[in-house]
């Protein structure tokens, strides 16, 4: 085999030195300082297919857009099209060929068959069938080949806004005074035009030709006159004849002027030759006959002057050149708009001839004249208000004149009349042939008063006189008509008539701009059969290409069932269903089909009716969405059910829980005539006829209680009942008989009742439950003439016995009242009727005893014989009974079995009641099936309830089926197309379709969990891609597919999603602490790649066995040496450069476990974001351990021994303090957590300290790709980039310094949490508050903008420590070590001298001053200005002389210096007792103090303190192990098996104890 010496070892390696030495540091600090969401690291020991696919995965994960390549629509081997093929021929056929997908057409753009190039440059020019293009997903036509190269090299420039631009060439017409000028500046404002005034463009010209046709008439007629005049100068006295000489000039004129110049100039001659001359015959051009003649000569020639109409068609070619070659760079041509020009015909056909005819031409018109007359009348107004004034005034004085020829007309008068009129005649007669002496008065007649002024009126109806005055203004307006119309005939370009009428200039722009933008707008046509076959079409190729996709139509089918999709699969527009113009100007969904519809911009939109589709078709712009979706109207029902289904508690309940309205639609027209009826009107069916016999026993009852008042009054009760029932009105009545038989009512009453439902607020907003509206087929066509449509018809399905069982009761109640009512009245009226009869028995009985009484003493004295008594008993007797007989016969006992004989049984009633309530269930249940049908036959969804059930399952069911209907409102016009991912893939990378701002994110998880972290969806091969608009939509899940379908408006309005940004954790502790279970954790959840030290290397290993470091890691493992660090770490860096750790993120298991592990991933930039540390202690991980080990089925002997663990658990402490320090003061990004709590109490500790550091560094990318300032918490930035990078106030809050004058030190926060980044520099804030204003307005804080600078450094003050003092020696503190703070806060009294302490000491200025507290220290540090400069009073409190604490006694001195730390450590053993093993209670003891007091020394340095802290935590760890022991071994012998876990450790380190010599055994 052939080496290349470049690839030798020799060589190559001093190359891949240099490379290192010189590029890697370079390119590395580039990277670190690159957006990190843009940057790829590969590994260079791949292959370059690996590579390949590497790059574009990571860029496939990026969403980068795809490149939009325009596609040649014509083949060459395909027919040749005809050049004069049809546009809607051409656009059809062309819309299928090469098709990005089945079904997927090339929808038409607004340029429709015009060539882009051309209408960039300024043309309009149709293309081309052999140059169609379709770009992204529209349709373009060329008209060149060089059109098509240009095109197809970079189609954007001829498709960006704000093209399709017409080209600005048009022409403004119009009569005077109709605006042209003025519309014509808007017009050229509004597409940044030149407006070319011909008349002045032409005006130099037109002076220049006419001075030199002057000019040259002048030098002819100077040397014609010249000539004659010396000719008849000579043959004066030859010929006699003058009048030859003037015919000889005259013929000698006629073949040079015209024929007046010749009248002129022949009798000028004749004047001159007529007179005496004298001159001699030596004539020049001064001559004053030469000059006479030569004057007149001109005069003539200016009056003749006329303006050549093509001067004007030069005119304007010159200077549109001009403006051409003015656009020649230029990358958008200038327009322009002539004002009134062409005029009339033979400027059209000079303009036709020069081919620079405009392309529109807008005729401004005003068809009655009033609008024109009127700016004529307001442009003239005083010479024509002279005018009318003079006219009337002169009326006035022949109305006069005429009155008094009539008043004159008498016999006596008739001479002076007659003689008067011809005074005047002859008055008039002498003003006619002398105008110039018109203006002396004439003489009037004495009765004839003078003239008064005429007053006008202020304000005409016509807004200008119409009278004789404003015929000239007329004629002008007849004279632009009447050319207009013989222009109009030969006009070879599209023209447009505008009517002025009232219309502001701003109207008649928005009318000019519409014109001219009219054909580069989509059109809209009417729904053909062709269109419907090309639709089937579409979706039987789409319907092919998914059958394909899915395997079987089994399955395709399948999954348009579950998703519910429309199997049409049309592309409705943005009503959906619905009737676009109905929702326009009736605000209401009114549902079509198909069978009147039309296509705009590739979509259906179904209407009403032929007329509103005719109303779309004229403008269809302002009946679709423009910037934002249309609103559908708030939510409306109706709600239809049988007497007894429970509408109206259901409607209630609903609609409380949708927040709108509830209406019943009886309720409402009951309100309305309740004033007059005064009781509820019931239905006709619902009558009892039974409640007569109520009102006859009330009238017998009344009858026999005799109240004659009560019987007076009763009529007249009745009549004024009468009355007021025939008071109601005519709609009143009918309300009434619709209440009661269920008549229809008249429209009227329905438009005052229903319509302020659908138009009126807060209906109109909210939305309404209306209940039992329609009732009848009238009030359902009622409706549809109306146009007030539902959304949705309820209808409450129930059974007629469930309606029995519900209205039973209420039925039986009311019967049960009735007859308790009806026995009350029974029982009163025996009882009345029984009194009566009692009554009236006395009375006719005392009539009657009276009677027979005196009939007795009539007889007895008749027979005055003496009778026996005996007798006379006996008659008394018989009186007796005859009187009772006749009474009994009179008032006969009345029987009322008659009424008792009428009354139901309850059982019966029951019976009855029930088949009344399924009489009128059937009657309500026909009436609601035509109802419903009616409603069907409207395209009005129908839901069906059934409310049998119990309340709150059916209440469940209504609030299931109509909620949606309310929660997806904002969607209900929006529809989504589910597709295939290759099918959306193909689509997305032909720029038919783009991805939406979610990227690969499923929008869903991102709405439920916006906090969390995101896992990308990635590759996007499993997941569920769906299309809406314009954008492609991808999800994890069928299910999260059809959530979004419902609402997607709702989905795409949340904040969008971050770049996607790898994760980076590092999960930390000791052995059996759970990090792997965590890890894995997150790679199942999120994807991301468990990276363990050990698992890397075997990668390396496996994968990349040739590669040097695999080598190396060879050479140490076939040593059986272990692998170094470095080798370790070079094998992380090959880990973390594969796509999942590049584009998901990564999870360290257990790593780094030391120091310099830690150190070598900071030299390899390998940072994680977050390091979660698990803290276990010793106890907890060994019986983890002993329960790992009980587990059975273990994959591989494992060393997993107590002793084992003991060891690797004190090894991790070791390390792990300087890991942890490392961590904390590099990066701040170290989180504890409790490694004892449950899986899931870590696992959401830990997401949740991710999502915050994730939104920080998303955050902070956001705001500096914008340019703005961002807090760079939670960066992972060391202390050395801090101090390298602070701004120019280092540790100090610019904040306060700009609005305080502060000096505030941040240097003691460590953390970065109010640091903030601004350009290249950090900045340090002192809180939260000034972090905010910070970042809101970095400039007025930072240099110039900051109002104060930092002080030198030397300037500032600093904090000393108490030592630092004291190195300071022999320098004294200022002010004697008063504070100066509180002596001046104290207004400098004597009694504010307070000494300060040597732990709040600062130096400033080479001096030191010491504080009473650390509040005034922090005072001074902030403004020492304030302070520095402080003299002392001359008196002074005297200093306090310290007692040496070395000259006290023994007790003394302990007492004063450790006697609180002997007493707590004495506290503290006396409360724990310990014992330590093999070792004496007072030996334990004093063991204890010693360690207690190490551990707390408050002198002692931190590292001291925690070591001895760890120290007594072991001593009291063994000190428990006799009392645990004791306790586990009492008793029988247990099996070791029965003992608890950590028995076995706890008995071997207390035995160790004892093989330990008492000193090192604690030590």
């Amino acid at each position: 085999m052939v080496w290349i010496p470049e690839n030798l070892p020799r060589n190559a390696f001093p190359r891949i030195k240099m490379y290192r030495d010189t590029m890697l540091r370079p390119l590395e600090d580039y990277m670190t300082n690159h957006n990190p969401l843009y940057l790829l690291e590969l590994d260079g020991n791949m292959s370059p297919g690996e590579l390949h696919s590497t790059v574009m995965s990571r860029l496939g994960s990026m969403m980068i857009k795809c490149i939009s390549v325009p596609v040649p629509l014509h083949q060459t081997d395909e027919e040749e099209l005809p050049e004069h093929i049809d546009t809607e021929d051409l656009l059809r056929l062309v819309s299928s060929s090469r098709a990005v997908a089945p079904g997927f057409r090339w929808r038409r753009s607004r340029w429709g068959r015009t060539c882009p190039v051309a209408l960039k440059e300024g043309k309009v020019i149709p293309g081309r069938p052999e140059f169609c293009v379709g770009f992204q997903d529209k349709l373009y036509i060329l008209s060149s080949q060089e059109a098509y190269q240009k095109f197809v090299t970079n189609p954007r420039q001829y498709l960006l806004p704000p093209m399709p631009r017409p080209p600005c060439r048009v022409a403004i017409i119009g009569p005077p005074q109709a605006g042209k000028s003025t519309l014509c500046q808007l017009l050229a404002q509004h597409y940044k035009a030149l407006v070319l005034d011909m008349e002045k463009l032409v005006l130099p010209v037109l002076d220049k030709v006419e001075q030199d046709r002057l000019d040259q008439i002048k030098d002819e007629t100077t040397q014609v006159a010249i000539e004659q005049i010396k000719m008849k100068m000579q043959q004066e006295r030859e010929n006699s004849g003058k009048l030859s000489f003037v015919d000889d000039f005259v013929l000698f004129l006629n073949s040079n002027l015209s024929w007046r110049a010749q009248n002129y100039i022949s009798d000028i001659l004749t004047f001159f030759i007529s007179s005496d001359d004298t001159s001699s015959f030596n004539v020049t051009e001064e001559h004053p006959e030469v000059q006479a003649m030569v004057l007149t000569a001109l005069e003539e020639a200016k009056q003749m002057s006329t303006n050549p109409t093509s001067l004007y068609t030069e005119v304007l070619e010159k200077h549109l050149k001009e403006i051409e070659e003015d656009d020649t760079d230029s990358d958008v041509r200038t327009g322009w708009v002539l004002d009134n020009f062409p005029r009339n015909f033979s400027q059209i056909s000079d303009l036709q001839q020069a081919e620079i005819l405009p392309d529109t031409l807008i005729c401004l018109s005003d068809s009655d004249g009033n609008q024109v007359l009127k700016r004529f009348y307001e442009k003239n107004k005083e010479s024509v208000d002279e005018a009318v004034r003079k006219r009337l005034q002169d009326k006035q004085s022949q109305k006069e004149i005429q009155d008094l020829k009539q008043k004159e007309q008498e016999p006596d008068g008739e001479a002076t009349a007659a003689e008067l009129q011809t005074n005047l005649q002859t008055v008039v007669e002498e003003m006619e042939e002398n105008p110039e002496q018109s203006e002396t008065p004439i003489p009037a007649h004495p009765d004839i008063n003078e003239k008064e002024a005429v007053a006008l009126p202020d304000h005409w109806e016509l807004g200008y006189p119409d009278g004789p005055e404003m015929n000239d203004y007329k004629l002008q307006l007849k004279q632009f008509v009447s050319e207009w119309e013989k222009m109009k005939s030969n006009l070879e370009v599209s023209y447009s008539v505008l009517e002025i009428g009232d219309k502001s200039p701003e109207d008649l722009l928005q009318e000019v701009v519409l014109q001219m933008e009219k054909p580069f707008q989509y059109m809209s046509w009417e729904l053909s059969e062709m269109d419907v076959d090309e639709e089937a079409e579409d979706f039987e190729a789409l319907a092919e290409l998914e059958r394909i996709e899915e395997g079987s139509m089994d399955n395709f089918e399948g999954e348009e069932e579950d998703e519910g999709h429309s199997p049409t699969k049309r592309s409705l527009g943005d009503t959906d269903r619905f009737c676009p113009v109905a929702l326009k100007y009736q605000n209401v969904l009114w549902p079509c089909t198909e069978e009147i519809a039309a296509k705009y911009r590739e979509k259906t939109f179904y209407f009403s009716s032929p007329e509103a589709r005719e109303s779309f078709l004229q403008n269809p712009a302002q009946f679709v969405a423009e910037t934002e979706p249309l609103k559908p109207p708030a939510l409306r029902i109706f709600l239809l059910g049988t007497r007894g289904s429970g509408k109206t508690t259901q409607g209630e309940w609903l609609a409380k829980q949708l927040g709108i309205f509830h209406v019943q639609f009886r309720e409402l027209l009951q309100m309305l005539i309740m004033t007059k009826t005064k009781t509820r009107v019931p239905y006709a069916d619902e009558v009892d006829i039974r409640d007569g016999s109520s009102e006859d026993l009330e009238a017998l009852i009344r009858e026999e209680r005799g109240q004659e008042e009560t019987e007076s009054e009763d009529p007249s009760a009745s009549i004024n009942d009468m009355e007021q029932e025939h008071g109601l009105t005519d709609e009143e009545h009918a309300i009434k008989v619709y209440l009661s038989d269920g008549h229809p009512l008249p429209p009227e009453i329905l438009d005052n009742v229903l319509e302020p439902f659908w138009k009126n607020e807060p209906y109109r907003s909210t939305g309404f439950i209306l209940e039992g509206f329609p009732r009848n087929p009238e009030e359902v066509q009622y409706m549809v003439q109306q146009q007030l449509f539902p959304d949705v018809v309820v209808v409450m399905a129930v059974d007629v016995s469930d309606v029995q069982k519900r209205l039973l009761p209420t039925y039986l109640n009311k019967w049960r009242d009735r007859r308790s009512r009806h026995e009350a009245q029974l029982v009163l009226l025996r009882h009345l009727r029984a009194k009566n009869r009692a009554e009236k028995i006395a009375q006719r009985r005392a009539e009657l005893m009276e009677e027979l009484g005196s009939n007795a003493e009539k007889t007895k004295s008749r027979h005055p014989s003496n009778e026996e008594d005996d007798e006379e008993d006996e008659a008394v007797g018989n009186i007796e009974d005859e009187i009772k007989a006749m009474l009994e016969e009179e008032f006969p006992l009345e029987e009322d079995n008659e009424d008792t004989q009428n009354e139901d049984t309850e059982e019966a009633a029951s019976e009855r009641l029930e088949m009344e309530i399924e009489e009128r269930f059937v009657t309500d249940e026909n009436g609601l099936i035509t109802v419903t049908e009616l409603l069907s036959e409207q395209n009005i969804p129908k839901v069906s309830v059934g409310a049998s059930r119990k309340i709150r399952i059916v209440q469940y069911q209504l609030l299931k089926k109509i909620q949606p209907l309310l929660t997806n409102r904002e969607s209900l016009f929006q529809k989504c197309q589910p597709v295939s991912y290759s099918l959306a893939q193909k689509l997305r990378l032909t720029s038919y379709k783009l991805h939406s701002a979610f990227g690969c994110w499923d929008p869903i998880k991102q709405f439920k969990e916006p906090d969390l972290i995101q896992p990308l969806q990635w590759p996007l091969n499993t997941t569920y891609p769906l299309i809406f608009h314009q954008f492609i939509y991808f999800f994890a899940t069928k299910e999260n597919r059809s959530i979004f379908m419902l609402n997607p408006l709702k989905y795409i309005r949340q904040p969008k999603p971050f770049a996607s940004l790898p994760v980076k954790i590092a999960v930390l502790g000791p052995p059996k602490s759970g990090k792997t279970t965590v890890a894995q954790m997150f790679a199942k959840k999120y994807g991301f790649a468990r990276l363990s030290i050990g698992g890397v290397m075997r990668m390396v290993l496996n994968t990349q066995e040739s590669t040097d470091l695999a080598v190396q890691m060879k050479r140490y493992l076939s040593q059986g040496l272990v692998v170094p660090d470095e080798l370790a770490i070079q094998c992380l860096e090959v880990a973390l450069m594969s796509s999942v750790c590049s584009t998901r993120g990564y999870v360290l298991d257990g790593f780094p476990k030391t120091l310099k592990q830690a150190e070598l991933m900071s030299s390899r930039s390998i940072i994680p974001m977050t390091a979660v540390e698990l803290e276990l202690d010793t106890v907890e991980v060994l019986k983890r351990g002993l329960l790992d080990k009980m587990k059975p089925n273990k994959p591989h002997v494992m060393h997993d021994s107590s002793e084992i663990l003991h060891i690797r658990n004190s090894c991790y402490k070791q390390e792990m303090e300087h890991v942890r320090r490392h961590f904390q003061q590099q990066y701040q990004n170290l989180i504890l957590l409790d490694g004892s709590k449950s899986q899931w109490w870590i696992w959401n500790n830990i997401l949740k300290e991710t999502s915050i550091t994730m939104k920080c560094i998303h955050n902070f990318l956001e705001r500096m790709q914008r340019g703005q300032s961002a807090c760079i918490n939670r960066l992972c930035i060391t202390p050395t980039e801090l101090q390298n990078r602070l701004g120019e106030f280092g540790q100090y809050c610019p904040v306060c310094l700009a609005l305080h004058h502060h000096l505030v030190d941040c240097s003691e926060i460590a953390s970065l949490t109010h640091a903030a980044q601004y350009g290249e520099h950090y900045y340090k804030m002192c809180g939260e508050d000034h972090l905010q204003r910070f970042l809101t307005s970095p400039d007025q804080f930072v240099t110039p903008g900051c109002p104060h600078t930092l002080p030198q450094p030397h300037l500032l003050p600093r904090k000393l420590t108490e030592t630092q003092v004291k190195n300071k020696f022999p320098q004294q503190v200022e002010m004697k070590g008063f504070c100066p703070v509180t002596y001046l806060e104290g207004k400098q009294r004597y009694e504010a001298l307070v000494r300060g302490k040597m732990e709040f000491a600062v130096e400033y200025k080479e001096r030191i001053y010491i504080f009473e507290t650390k509040q005034k220290q922090e005072k001074f540090l902030r403004t020492p200005e304030t302070f520095w400069d402080q003299k002392l009073p001359s008196k002074v409190p005297p200093l306090c002389e310290p007692v040496p604490l070395t000259s006290l006694p023994t007790l003394g001195y302990l007492e004063q210096g450790v006697g609180v730390a002997v007493i707590k450590a004495m506290t503290a053993v006396g409360c724990l007792k310990p014992k330590y093993p093999f070792l004496s209670i007072q030996r334990s003891a004093l063991q204890y103090v010693a360690f207690y007091l190490k551990a707390f020394n408050h002198k002692s340095t931190d590292y001291t303190r925690q070591k001895y802290k760890k120290k007594l935590a072991m001593f009291e760890e063994n000190c428990e192990l006799i009392p645990y022991l004791s306790s586990t071994m009492r008793g029988n012998y247990k099996p070791l098996r029965e003992h608890p876990i950590d028995f076995e450790f706890k008995l071997n380190r207390f035995l160790a104890l004892g093989d330990l010599p008492g000193a090192n055994s604690v030590l």
